[in-house]
């Protein structure tokens, strides 16, 4: 029954919604309730229309929502953005797909470089495939951008991605990359500004913590440095 399809589509929805409502007001109970109600609706849906495109972006929209409990947070990360690598690959162009496929890349990004291994070769490598995550994520939101220069919130995405990757790369030790990042995500951000177009106090706000994130760069001392 097609109505009742979408009853409890927008059930899943609601549930959703309430979900991030009680997570902004810090309301554990009621948040992973809210989840577990969502997660089993949009599942049944799922196994009863297993191609459908907009049932596995709003399951992987509601995982990347509910990113905030440790011991949870890497299955459900893990289950997002495979249920977004089958939709992009059979629905390359959908603007909404490919925004939270490339804001599900940049949260993979940061959770690399925790693995278990040890060795110090190991860790490097991890290090340099989470910038390569990061950097996907940015060509994603830069076609994005290019393709509706109109739509101020891809370009505050992209700021944020390259924010985050000029954190990630002072994070894990990477100074020099960080400050090479840091100066194009400042230029990002001067340039929205001038344009006009995008929300300036959003991208006025990011800008005083490029400015921060620069001078302590600039004052690092030589014994962080790798």
């Amino acid at each position: 029954d097609p109505s009742q399809s979408q009853y409890r589509l927008d059930l899943a929805r609601n549930h959703r919604d309430r979900m991030r409502l009680s997570r902004l007001l810090g309301n554990q109970a009621d948040f992973e309730t809210s989840l577990s109600k969502a997660t089993e609706i949009f599942q049944q849906l799922l196994e009863k229309n297993p191609k459908s495109p907009v049932l596995k972006y709003d399951l992987a929209n509601l995982y990347a929502s509910s990113l905030m409990v440790p011991a949870d947070d890497g299955k459900r990360l893990e289950l997002a953005i495979g249920l977004m690598r089958e939709v992009i690959e059979e629905h390359p162009s959908v603007p909404e797909y490919q925004a939270l496929y490339a804001s599900l890349l940049a949260r993979v990004a940061w959770s690399m470089p925790f693995a278990q291994e040890a060795s110090t070769e190991r860790q490097f490598e991890r290090v340099e495939n989470g910038i390569a995550k990061f950097q996907q994520a940015i060509s994603i939101q830069q076609g994005l951008v290019d393709r509706f220069p109109d739509i101020p919130l891809y370009g505050i995405n992209l700021l944020q991605i390259k924010v985050q990757l000029v954190e990630f790369t002072s994070q894990f030790r990477r100074p020099e990359k960080a400050k090479q990042y840091l100066a194009e995500a400042m230029a990002l951000a001067d340039k929205m500004l001038e344009s006009g177009a995008a929300r300036q106090p959003v991208v006025r706000s990011i800008l005083e913590r490029l400015k921060d994130r620069k001078t302590a760069l600039e004052n690092r001392p030589d014994s962080e440095k790798p």
